[in-house]
Formats: structure tokens, C-alpha cells, sequence
């Protein structure tokens, strides 16, 4: 996985030439692009969100903190 998550990194400093790459004064000027979207629009609900997560800390007492309470 963490192969596959470099492929992109990679291509995109081997499309630029070295003195591009090293030129501190453009350095990721063109790639910063910052978006607000609240949750609402983007289709998360707090509610499943919050049950979620009460899932996930009710597995990981379960399947982690039962079992090493015993084994201690």
C-alpha cells in the first residue's frame, strides 16, 4: 500500500526538471487550493457518524481490552 500511495508523488517530481524542483520561490505556490465544506453538504450525517464510532470503541474494548484484562 504504501508503494501505490507514492505513485502519483513520484510521476509528478519526475514531470519537472530539476532546476524547477529546486527553485524555492514557486515552490507549491500553484498547488494550494483550500475548500470549506460542511458536513452536511458533503453527505455525512452526525448521527451515523457518532454510531460509528461507538461501534468501532465498542470492538476495540471487545476484541483488545477483554482479552488483556484477562491474560493480566
Amino acid at each position: 500500500m504504501p508503494l501505490a500511495s507514492n505513485i502519483y508523488p513520484i510521476q509528478q517530481a519526475f514531470g519537472t526538471s530539476l532546476r524547477d524542483a529546486l527553485d524555492l520561490s514557486r515552490h507549491g505556490v500553484d498547488d494550494v487550493e483550500v475548500n470549506f465544506i460542511r458536513l452536511e453538504n458533503a453527505g455525512i450525517n452526525v448521527v451515523q457518524v457518532t454510531l460509528g464510532l461507538t461501534i468501532v470503541a465498542n470492538s476495540v474494548l471487545t476484541l483488545y481490552g477483554i482479552p488483556r484484562a484477562i491474560l493480566n
